[in-house]
């Protein structure tokens, strides 16, 4: 038998009852994700929509120098600066999810919101330098967002959810990102490959172990956990299992 675990194949956005400064119903909509306006932060309906970063949630560097500076808050509203909000890079609103302060290397700063995911309560966080170098890359509860600092507007949402894990190899240069059963590598170049899928449900044991991207994906016909490895320049791979086509 397969791993037990929670599952939503499609982003389900929750909508609330929203109120602007005045007291009137008001929203702030870009795609199907509803924003509670700036003004209503402070409704009691906060502390259950809220994701608290896990408290070791630290801006990760990989042991390279950044030209920007990122720091994962628990209190936004200490920080009086221009505010985003993830997906959509919406102004001067509030979702649910983990909030990074940014400095870019112009000085500039900003406060980012980015909205975490639904799919999972196993979803993780993650706050780290891109590979590039350049830009960051942010994971709140499996959702996963690459945004620029020094230009907040300029973002993309990582395009596989929920993120279950993530691992670096620093040979390479390549972050890994993986959810139930594909995996995603992000290289310095920002070239992205994502793989086929490696197992029927779930990935376990997943790490980089000679300079490749290794695990056990489960083998539904065999009943039982099977090796795959995965090339971490380009994301071909060998091994794993998946339901036939």
């Amino acid at each position: 038998m397969s791993p037990r675990r929670t599952r939503k194949r499609h982003r389900d956005v929750r909508f609330w009852p929203l109120a602007d400064a005045s007291g009137g119903t008001d929203a702030q909509t870009a795609g199907n994700v509803r924003f509670r306006p700036k003004a209503d932060i402070h409704s009691p309906r906060k502390s259950f929509l809220h994701h608290q970063a896990n408290a070791m949630t630290e801006f990760v560097s990989h042991g390279r120098t950044t030209s920007f500076l990122a720091e994962v808050v628990s209190n936004e509203d200490d920080y009086n600066v221009p505010s985003y909000c993830y997906p959509g890079a919406e102004t001067n609103a509030w979702v649910p999810g983990i909030a990074v302060r940014v400095t870019s290397a112009s000085g500039a700063e900003w406060l980012g919101r980015f909205m975490q995911g639904e799919e999972s309560p196993n979803g993780v966080d993650l706050c780290c330098i891109h590979p590039d170098g350049q830009r960051l890359v942010v994971v709140a509860r499996g959702s996963g967002y690459v945004v620029a600092p020094e230009n907040p507007s300029r973002w993309e949402e990582v395009p596989i959810r929920p993120i279950l894990g993530h691992c670096f190899d620093d040979s390479s240069n390549t972050l890994v990102l993986f959810d139930y059963t594909r995996a995603i590598g992000v290289n310095r170049n920002g070239a992205t490959w994502k793989t086929r899928s490696l197992s029927w449900d779930g990935l376990v044991d997943v790490g980089i172990k000679d300079g490749a991207l290794a695990g056990k994906g489960w083998d539904a016909a065999l009943s039982k956990w099977v090796d795959f490895v995965v090339r971490l320049d380009d994301g071909s791979s060998s091994g794993g299992a998946s339901p036939p086509d």
